[in-house]
């Protein structure tokens, strides 16, 4: 009940910390009077919102934090032949999955992190994915298969490479995390000019590009699926769009999208994962 009231809060707070910032940009095209007199009125209430949802989320932040720490990482003394490649998000590059390629190389895997451009959805996701089976060609050994592990964005990217590139005979495990396997509602609702670009478009729910992925999404079935989604996501939404009917799930309760790929206890599900 906590945690749904957490997530039920969460956007007003959001929404408040947005007002902040608009008052700060407009300071200076107002009078030294008007400002003062909105500020007045109008803070009052957003310190009252963030008073009403950041305790709760401070102590979904901590308990996370802390149970991610005190626990020992079950991936040490295993050797781990294949390679992984980390595949990153939305707006992101390889500098996104440095704490988890960290996380993993201390456990003994070899990672590889490429950067896939552009990653604002000027390009379609089968752009990204080719580029992913040009690294994967050009860096993973032939007769080698690779683990792949994407987040967000970079799971569709992943899927599209598995389902219509052939990656599926060059991957033995996948991991998505957080991925729009069912698209997100915040494609709908972007910028005029963010609609028209093609990736945007694919990512709406129940888009051309997602119908066909998931008409066979069976194919999964070849490599080692496991999907790892947070219930309280805010960026995929609803969060409930990163289940897939194939593979394994692992479902953690993490109050932020970001913290799938920061926090030592989604590092640890990941290496479950990989050692499955």
């Amino acid at each position: 009940m906590q945690a749904q009231r957490v997530c039920h809060d969460t956007l007003p707070w959001l929404i408040s910390v947005s007002l902040d910032a608009i008052f700060q940009l407009s300071a200076r095209g107002r009078s030294k009077i008007q400002l003062p007199l909105e500020l007045a009125i109008v803070k009052p209430q957003i310190h009252i919102q963030r008073r009403a949802v950041f305790l709760p989320l401070v102590v979904i932040l901590c308990v996370t934090t802390v149970s991610s720490l005190s626990a020992k990482n079950p991936a040490h003394a295993v050797a781990h032949p294949n390679p992984v490649l980390l595949v990153h998000g939305f707006q992101d590059d390889a500098k996104k999955m440095q704490a988890m390629a960290h996380a993993l190389r201390r456990d003994g895997w070899t990672v590889l992190t490429p950067t896939l451009s552009p990653s604002g959805c000027q390009v379609g996701n089968e752009i990204l994915a080719q580029q992913l089976s040009d690294f994967i060609e050009a860096n993973v050994p032939h007769g080698t298969r690779c683990d792949l592990v994407g987040f967000s964005m970079g799971g569709i990217v992943c899927r599209y490479y598995l389902q219509r590139l052939g990656g599926v005979t060059r991957v033995e495990r996948f991991v998505a995390i957080s991925a729009p396997e069912h698209g997100t509602w915040w494609a709908n609702i972007c910028p005029a000019e963010l609609l028209r670009w093609p990736g945007v478009a694919q990512l709406r729910p129940d888009s051309a590009f997602l119908r066909d992925l998931n008409s066979d999404a069976q194919v999964l079935n070849r490599v080692r699926l496991t999907t790892i989604w947070t219930p309280l996501d805010l960026a995929i939404f609803p969060a409930a769009s990163s289940h897939m009917p194939v593979g394994r799930e692992t479902k953690l309760w993490v109050p932020l999208h970001p913290l799938m790929v920061w926090l030592p206890s989604c590092h640890r599900a990941i290496a479950a994962a990989l050692n499955d």
